[in-house]
């Protein structure tokens, strides 16, 4: 009996090695692993950070495309394990039936989650700005960088191995076309790109890499971990992310990016389960809510569950194992074992 395929999807700014330590863990029980990176993304984290123009034009279409097909080319539909971005990528390809079930931890926001009237949108990485603003990256412990620096969450790109071969309480409104508009202003690198506008119009296109800084990295996505670990995290695992993917998660202010609206009235789709981190700054937990909410009115089975005083390098921190183990009890209580041997 062949073991039941896994594979994971990592989020933006982060490298496919993020992944390390729950390839492992699910291999240990059993479980057939596949974490590949982007498309075009390097083997190593040194080399991403060396050529990031190899990701250059990566998109939101390219990068579930990418995952699509790696899905679909199981005899099985595989376990869709998501983060960040990644999440968001896995969401989808739930909704279209190329995966068995589906975790989404910490996801960037589905499209799905409207904008509350009335109520200021966020803008990048620590500001609160007009749609399409940008925005210096906020002080840490201000409301801005609490509220707003949703904007950093996005995605990341492999080329698609064979088969077989290893390799929210309230519903805070939040429009992520809006928030992702303004990514790529993070980390005070401002960004402008050349595509259609809300009027018709175009704007210039500027389709370089985004960095972070370990600043940056230290204050808004390892926020519940001590310096010594954050910048471990951070020599480890972070790429620059690439512009063209956080654009087509903004949009700003134009119709939402299709790859970024999830069919949450599936009936028919598998077992869907989100994670969210209480201290997540990036995708904060009233979030991960919200899009919960919007699961409620189908029958499909869709779990929430929340880790208090985690921010969101909640899969890769030291305290990555307690949610990796969650979500292997889950799927057990969905059925879903290791089906055999490892391979």
């Amino acid at each position: 009996m062949n073991s039941t395929p896994v594979v994971f999807v990592h989020g933006a700014w982060f490298h496919a090695l993020s992944w390390e330590a729950w390839a492992e863990r699910f291999t240990s029980r059993g479980f057939t692993v596949w974490a590949p990176g982007w498309p075009g993304e390097p083997d190593s984290v040194r080399e991403a950070r060396r050529r990031p123009d190899v990701l250059r034009g990566l998109g939101l279409d390219a990068l579930t495309d990418h995952f699509g097909r790696l899905a679909a080319s199981f005899d099985e539909p595989p376990v869709l394990i998501g983060h960040s971005v990644g999440g968001l990528v896995v969401q989808h390809l739930l909704g279209r039936g190329l995966g068995r079930a589906a975790v989404a931890v910490a996801p960037a926001p589905i499209a799905n989650v409207a904008p509350q009237p009335g109520r200021g949108r966020p803008g990048p990485l620590g500001t609160t700005g007009a749609a399409g603003g940008e925005g210096a990256a906020g002080a840490p412990g201000t409301a801005g960088a609490v509220a707003a620096s949703d904007a950093a969450g996005a995605a990341d790109g492999g080329t698609v191995p064979a088969a077989g071969t290893a390799p929210y309480g309230d519903t805070t409104a939040y429009d992520s076309t809006t928030a992702y508009a303004g990514a790529a202003a993070a980390s005070g690198h401002p960004a402008t790109y050349r595509d259609t506008t809300a009027d018709g119009g175009t704007a210039a296109y500027d389709d370089t890499a985004v960095p972070l800084s370990p600043e940056e990295f230290r204050h808004v996505f390892a926020n519940t971990v001590g310096a010594e670990e954050s910048a471990r995290l951070y020599d480890r695992y972070v790429v620059p992310a690439p512009r063209r993917l956080l654009a087509d998660l903004g949009r700003g202010g134009s119709a939402p990016h299709p790859r970024s609206v999830a069919d949450v009235g599936n009936a028919a789709r598998g077992p869907l389960l989100l994670i969210s981190g209480q201290e997540d700054q990036v995708v904060p937990d009233s979030l991960t809510r919200a899009a919960y909410k919007l699961y409620g009115d189908s029958v499909a089975v869709s779990d929430l569950k929340q880790f208090a005083d985690r921010g969101h390098t909640l899969t890769v921190d030291s305290g990555w194992r307690a949610v990796a183990d969650h979500v292997l009890d889950w799927l057990a209580g969905q059925g879903i074992h290791a089906g055999g041997p490892v391979r």
